[in-house]
């Protein structure tokens, strides 16, 4: 028994190839940009023509640089999958084949060039490409910042510094419905009165009550719209992954100039194109 024994730890047990993947990373990388559309879509929740503008824009201002081990266009492949999936790096490594710590360089790298692509597509939209419907809204709603109800985007703040990130200043409120209390930084309709878009279908908002509380109301849609893209686009943002809190914002950001990017650029994006369908029968039925 004790040779036996002996025997057997003394096998050696054959090393198996972690990245062992069919298409290694850059092979992949490839097929992403030669592809189909539909499979830039699936994977990194823009068009395929979407994702080479985005990389030939980062090549150009030298926000990304390449290596000779990873290209700028793989690199932002990576990025997006994380932010579009919530995928871990364990994940990435494995589909990419690099390293962890490399697919983790790789993503702050991307990260910090970013910031600096979100210097030029995050900013204030001019009044000329925004529709009369929605500066009349902005008018009768100057301090809105945003509406509750599954439109704020998920962060992990420890417990002991939560209280910082309360509330927006002064002047300043969220547009929320009647279950909420109208104090400040929330603003809701007037109770006991129509206000759901549907029911002014039929009729017309007579009072200036019910005018309030359709005007809330289109506004409210309007910026639920607007967030329910962007989460569906990257799922990151429904369940935020335990980084940095700078991270985490630094994140936010990433995804919010993406998707400004694509809206800006006026490219083709099936998530934009729903959106734009549900606006049209949502200003029909009114």
């Amino acid at each position: 028994m004790y040779c036996y024994l002996r025997n057997l730890r003394s096998r050696s047990v054959p090393r198996i190839k972690d990245n062992n993947s069919i298409l290694p990373g850059y092979a992949y990388t490839s097929e992403l940009l030669n592809g189909s559309n539909t499979q830039c879509q699936d994977m990194m929740r823009l068009s395929r023509v979407a994702y080479i503008e985005l990389c030939n824009l980062f090549k150009e201002r030298g926000w990304v640089q390449g290596s000779r081990y990873s290209t700028v266009e793989e690199k932002i492949a990576m990025f997006l999958h994380v932010i579009s999936h919530n995928d871990r790096f364990i994940k990435i490594k494995n589909r990419f084949q690099h390293s962890t710590q490399a697919a983790h360089k790789y993503f702050h790298e991307v990260l910090n060039g970013m910031m600096e692509f979100a210097k030029e597509i995050i900013v204030p939209t001019s009044n000329s490409n925004i529709s009369r419907r929605q500066r009349e809204l902005l008018k009768k709603f100057p301090g809105a910042i945003g509406a509750l109800d599954g439109t704020l985007v998920h962060a992990i703040i420890p417990a002991d510094q939560q209280a910082r990130y309360r509330g927006r200043g002064r002047d300043k409120y969220y547009l929320c419905d009647a279950a909420y209390t109208n104090t400040r930084g929330y603003l809701t309709p007037y109770r006991n009165t129509r206000y759901w878009l549907t029911d002014f279908r039929r009729q017309r908002a007579l009072s200036k009550e019910e005018k309030f509380n359709h005007a809330h109301a289109k506004l409210r849609n309007v910026i639920e719209r607007a967030y329910g893209v962007l989460k569906a686009r990257f799922s990151i943002l429904k369940q935020m992954a335990p980084y940095s809190f700078s991270t985490q914002r630094d994140i936010v950001i990433a995804c919010i100039a993406v998707h400004n990017f694509i809206r800006k650029k006026k490219l083709e994006d099936e998530l934009f194109d729903r959106c734009d369908q549900a606006s049209l029968s949502v200003s029909d039925g009114e």
